[in-house]
């Protein structure tokens, strides 16, 4: 690595000139510019590195101050300090709040609820009795007729024979019962070590002057996600009376294998930090070094092909499978919701507090998406768009502050519905009864 210089050789024309080796000109102990050695340089050599660069070939401008730039980073770092420490609190405080209130609703079979799975019945006189019933008791319904399957069979003692599909008791994992209590409990129990690691990490970096936990991707983070969110999306489910055993277990585990992609995109991130900025000037193609073409699909006009970096692919088919699975995972959420309609005008409605989890917990969720987004634009990782120069600082800077932006929003959502499902299966106990 190199100090350059800005050079003008008298006729109008710049080039980057490699004069010194970094650690001359640069302490790398405490990030600041010898000046010793600037001074000790003739007037003509002071001259021509009145601009001086870091990074080699790519001509970094360091006309910002490194040192500067770090104490800020340290003092937000700070400020996660004291985020993750009063996170860890609440996460501690709504944990003994489940378990109070769970011990209180034991006996009550509050917030216990049992899963299912669909059994096909075949019996003709059971499915007519079965529809002409919903009928019956749901006069002002928008519910369709139960789904039936026919069969008509020219045999001896045949005819037609209908079949329908009715919920059958499910054991999860050997369990008579589900109990949100017990996700709440694995939810705030995960997140508060998460937090009293986080701050365990600043204390660590404070004495050894190395932030790179917090200026890094961090896999702490998405192994805490992968956790807690999938229990979330679990006691959402089960507020929207979602039981189907099959769609809730995909669910969840399309919510976990979501938060992965997360690491994915932040190692991109780390990754541009690395790359080489290509110069106009500079910028022929040959056959063995040609980037590869990247289109989104076959079939998008070549008008929109473009040769990105490397880091700018891996964040593209990271953020586009991410995106898809959160709609797939809300779209059964939201159409859950909308579905469930009282049989009449006079039926109870469906609850507030669910309307809040619901709402609340889509917000939250969404809001991670953007923290991305803004970290993509920031470092010039979303692909079709032109080069800009990024450099290490610029990446350690977005590590830091989308650190602080996730670590409120975790524990907002978190705090949030523990909050508002405590009170729901307080005013609402739903359970199934044996």
């Amino acid at each position: 690595m190199h100090v350059n210089s800005c050079f003008d050789d008298g006729l109008g024309h710049v080039r980057l000139e490699p004069i010194y080796k970094i650690n001359t000109l640069y302490d790398t102990a405490d990030g600041t510019i010898n000046t010793t050695a600037f001074v000790d340089m003739s007037s003509t050599r002071q001259d021509r590195h009145s601009y001086i660069t870091f990074g080699g070939e790519n001509g970094e401008s360091a006309n910002f101050n490194v040192v500067e730039r770090q104490q800020k980073r340290q003092a937000k770092v700070g400020v996660i300090f004291w985020v993750a420490l009063l996170a860890a609190l609440l996460h501690a405080g709504c944990l003994a709040a489940s378990i109070v209130l769970w011990d209180r609703n034991r006996d009550s079979q509050s917030a216990v609820y049992e899963l299912y799975r669909p059994a096909f019945v075949v019996n003709s006189t059971f499915v007519a009795s079965m529809q002409a019933q919903l009928l019956q008791s749901c006069p002002n319904s928008e519910l369709a007729p139960i789904l039936i399957s026919q069969g008509d069979f020219d045999v001896a003692n045949g005819g037609t024979v209908r079949g329908t599909w009715i919920p059958s008791r499910f054991l999860p994992f050997g369990f008579l019962h589900m109990n949100g209590f017990l996700l709440l409990f694995v939810i705030f129990a995960v997140s508060f070590v998460a937090q009293v690691n986080v701050v365990w990490e600043f204390h660590k970096a404070v004495d050894s002057g190395v932030y790179s936990f917090f200026e890094t991707p961090c896999a702490a983070r998405w192994a805490e996600y992968f956790f807690t969110s999938p229990c979330q999306v679990v006691i959402i489910a089960a507020c929207l009376m979602l039981r189907d055993v099959y769609t809730v277990l995909l669910l969840s585990a399309a919510q976990a294998a979501l938060v992965q992609f997360g690491f994915a995109m932040e190692c991109a991130y780390e990754l541009r930090a690395c790359e080489q900025i290509q110069n106009e000037q500079t910028k022929q193609k040959k056959p063995d070094s040609e980037a590869v073409a990247f289109r989104p699909l076959p079939m998008v006009p070549r008008i929109f092909e473009t040769s990105p970096k490397l880091s700018q692919q891996l964040w593209y088919w990271s953020f586009v499978p991410s995106v898809c699975l959160h709609i797939v995972i809300w779209g059964v959420l939201f159409t859950s919701f909308v579905e469930q309609k009282p049989c009449s005008p006079t039926e109870a409605a469906m609850p507030p507090f669910v309307v809040m989890i619901l709402m609340g917990q889509a917000g939250a969720f969404t809001s991670f998406m953007f923290v991305a987004l803004w970290q993509a634009f920031w470092l010039d990782v979303i692909p079709f768009r032109m080069s800009k120069p990024i450099t290490k600082e610029d990446v350690q800077d977005s590590f830091v502050t989308s650190f602080l932006l996730y670590t409120i929003l975790s524990a907002l959502a978190k705090a949030m519905l523990g909050i508002t499902y405590l009170a729901y299966v307080q005013t609402f106990p739903f359970y199934t009864p044996v």
